[in-house]
């Protein structure tokens, strides 16, 4: 079979070939289907045939976001479409996970133990025979290609738990006994499963160290993962929380807090480049390693986008795979905003005018600071407009400065106008006089207290003369 189709065959993991098994891999259905036909083609040619019952296909799908890909067909029939695959007793399954081998190896180490049930349950039979059979016969039944299991916890405790009740079964004890694992492990020689799991997994990687250094199975040694970092959710969440959600007027600000966050995140390589090519055969571990970059940041940079966009926004642009392309849509969008915030930048810039309030370093500063907006927007304005339009905009204190510049021949800079703006404004300050101004009232005040003392009088005379009239009568 290796000789027949020699030709055929292609590098790992694209083409892998075990006896009269084949497994085929692509990025595309298009392209599996493909290959199984040339296949097909060239075995009916040497009088093989190929299998159409056992035939299976699976598509690979570890984003929940990425839609399935349809059916697969070999020439006129439907190939049967599976989430998990066995090939060479290990089970992959389509969504990256383990949990269906991990099951399958354990039912397999069960299956051994209850073959060998009558005499590794015997207690006529010394521990020391049952140890060495069941390191021998049980143990590599439930560990096969353990060695490149991506293992959790929750793995690890399935193991465990599996191979501890087979120890207690062999030596004859239950969990009524209340007798610790360790001492079981101890009484029979039993490491625990997950020493195994370490020792078979150095022993793979000697093993692939011994290997030339172009074979398939090491270029994992030269595969780049610094975009591969560790999601912390609280980040995540705070990071999308300080988003402001896009409307008609702050998109700057928008686009502005999306390129923040993707690059803190380290999601913005999509945004900076271009779609690669399709991956081939042919392709290097580079190219690989940058395309599988690109797709990762190009998917969450959608999602991140599209969380902070409204719905009756993103109803009126059309739908996009691309996020480069995504956001230069948004932002043919809002160009009609653009022209917006020009004008008004524009109209705040000339009708701006120095009170004397504050600073004058940072008033200059907040001029060149609306220059630069004008600028982002394709308006460009030299620095000799802008000390034009900071001397045009200064009180008429500074008019003895202003004469003093247009009689120079040279030009100013703006740090230059900024130093001798400064200057003059102190010279300013020391030539001022400070004066205050006193009023006072005292003259209306006791020509007020008089006339109270008149009236006053009056009407304690008017009080006293019915007294007088009473005493004469």
């Amino acid at each position: 079979m290796e000789v027949l189709t020699r030709h055929l065959q292609e590098d790992v993991p694209w083409c892998m070939l075990f006896a009269d098994d084949i497994l085929l891999v692509d990025n595309t259905r298009e392209g599996v289907e493909g290959k199984l036909e040339l296949w097909r083609s060239t075995l009916e040619s040497k009088g093989f045939r190929l299998s159409r019952s056992k035939t299976e296909y699976m598509q690979c799908n570890f984003s929940s976001n990425r839609p399935s890909e349809g059916i697969a067909t070999l020439g006129d029939q439907v190939i049967n479409k599976s989430t998990r695959l066995r090939y060479l007793g290990s089970i992959v399954q389509s969504d990256g996970e383990i949990d269906g081998d991990i099951i399958n190896r354990i039912q397999v180490g069960w299956l051994k133990w209850r073959n060998a049930s009558g005499l590794l349950c015997d207690r006529n039979v010394p521990l020391k025979l049952k140890e060495k059979f069941y390191k021998i016969v049980v143990r590599p039944a439930m560990l096969y290609g353990a060695e490149c299991w991506p293992l959790k916890e929750k793995h690890n405790t399935k193991l465990s738990v599996a191979e501890m009740r087979m120890l207690r079964w062999m030596s004859g004890f239950t969990l009524r006994d209340r007798i610790r694992n360790e001492h079981i492990r101890e009484k029979v020689g039993v490491a625990p499963v997950e020493d195994k799991i370490r020792e078979s997994r150095l022993r793979w990687f000697c093993h692939i160290k011994r290997r030339p250094s172009d074979d398939p199975v090491r270029r994992v040694e030269v595969l780049d993962l610094t975009h591969v970092k560790k999601v912390n959710v609280s980040s995540v969440s705070a990071n999308l929380n300080n988003i402001s959600v896009l409307s008609g007027s702050n998109f700057k600000k928008w686009k502005e807090h999306i390129t923040i966050v993707l690059g803190c995140m380290d999601l913005d390589y999509a945004i900076w480049t271009e779609h690669p090519p399709a991956l081939t055969a042919e392709n290097t571990i580079e190219q690989m390693a940058n395309f599988e970059k690109w797709k990762r940041s190009n998917r969450m940079s959608l999602m991140i986008m599209k969380h902070s966009i409204p719905d009756n926004i993103r109803g009126a642009m059309h739908e996009e795979e691309n996020a480069k392309k995504f956001l230069s849509q948004i932002a043919d969008h809002f160009v009609g905003s653009e022209k917006v915030e020009t004008s008004t930048i524009l109209s705040k810039l000339v009708s701006i005018r120095y009170k004397g309030k504050g600073n004058i370093k940072e008033y200059i500063m907040k001029m060149s600071n609306l220059i630069t907006r004008l600028r982002a927007l394709k308006l460009e304005l030299s620095d000799d407009i802008l000390v034009h339009l900071v001397l045009i905009s200064l009180p008429a204190q500074f008019s003895p400065f202003k004469i003093s510049y247009n009689a120079q021949k040279e030009k100013w800079t703006l740090n230059e106008l900024i130093a001798q703006c400064v200057q003059e404004e102190e010279i300013l300050k020391q030539e001022k006089v400070e004066s205050a101004h006193l009023a006072s009232s005292s003259h209306n005040f006791a020509t007020k207290r008089k006339r109270n003392y008149k009236i006053k009088g009056a009407a304690d005379k008017g009080t006293s003369q019915p007294k007088v009239q009473q005493k004469q009568d």
